[in-house]
């Protein structure tokens, strides 16, 4: 099969990397936690009333992907009480919650923007909540959070663009690859590696455009045919959940332990000797 056009020509998937992807398609639904238990790091009285009062068995359930994007659609469903769905299955907040607070203090100013996601292309989605970023409108919330919210508000086709995700573009494109002297890939880190990590490679940079994020959406639809998927929500699943995948990525991409320059060993991940990089 030909490698996939992309709008970026400097994007070429590494044969070895779809090699471990094709091993096993390991799909595990992420779950979170459901919305009434998200509430209680809010404190937020009026939110756990609205919760307690509303008749929807699903703020007290740990969704499914798919069920939340079902939810999310539901006109009859209080708009902040379907934005606290999300917030739950993504664990919105940071670390211990810490940003919650006053991330929904703020819903004032991007729940509206929730109820335009239908009308808008992934492309002026993410633009839109960039703005609102940019003006210090969305406390708490970077790109990895708000393209969650643009996948289950928005027409499905606006991907998540996480760390994991990131760094799993960037290590599948062989353009970040090199051969050393003895014919073996190695993968160099770079901070202007696309899509952009931060130097800690923590977290998804803040100054990522509404064109890199299509970008970032038209390669995993590329990929698609490549990983025997029917889409590029498919891919974004498997790159997200894979186990054998991400200990791959995290060896070669996110250890700040490590040289930025990581090798595939001489037996590559899977006992055996791996195929040319290109």
């Amino acid at each position: 099969m030909q490698a996939p056009t992309t709008n970026s020509p400097s994007f070429k998937p590494l044969p070895r990397a779809i090699d471990i992807l094709n091993g096993k398609h390991q799909m595990l639904d992420w779950s979170g936690v459901d919305a009434a238990t998200w509430s209680s790091y809010v404190r937020d009285p009026s939110l756990a009333a609205a919760i307690a009062a509303a008749n929807h068995p699903e703020l007290h359930q740990r969704l499914t992907r798919a069920r939340v994007r079902g939810f999310c659609l539901r006109q009859n469903v209080h708009l902040e009480l379907r934005a606290a769905a999300v917030m739950g299955w993504g664990r919105a907040g940071g670390k211990g919650y810490a940003h919650a607070p006053t991330l929904w203090a703020a819903r004032h100013l991007w729940l509206p923007l929730l109820e335009r996601l239908p009308h808008l292309s992934r492309k002026e989605a993410f633009r839109e909540f960039r703005a609102l970023r940019s003006r210090g409108d969305l406390p708490g919330m970077g790109p990895a959070y708000f393209t969650k919210l643009i996948f289950f508000f928005g027409s499905g086709t606006g991907y998540i663009l996480d760390k994991w995700l990131a760094a799993s573009v960037q290590v599948l494109n062989a353009t970040h690859w090199t051969l050393d002297p003895n014919g073996l890939p190695v993968f160099t880190w770079r901070s202007s590696n696309f899509p952009k990590l931060n130097h800690q490679r923590t977290m998804v940079v803040d100054q990522v455009t509404s064109e890199e994020y299509e970008r970032f959406c038209e390669i995993l639809e590329d990929l698609a045919p490549l990983l025997r998927l029917a889409d590029g929500e498919a891919v974004e699943q498997l790159l997200f959940s894979s186990s054998t995948w991400r200990a791959f990525v995290r060896e070669h991409c996110l250890s700040v332990k490590t040289s930025t320059r990581s090798k595939l060993s001489q037996r590559g991940t899977s006992g055996r000797t791996p195929p040319p990089m290109i």
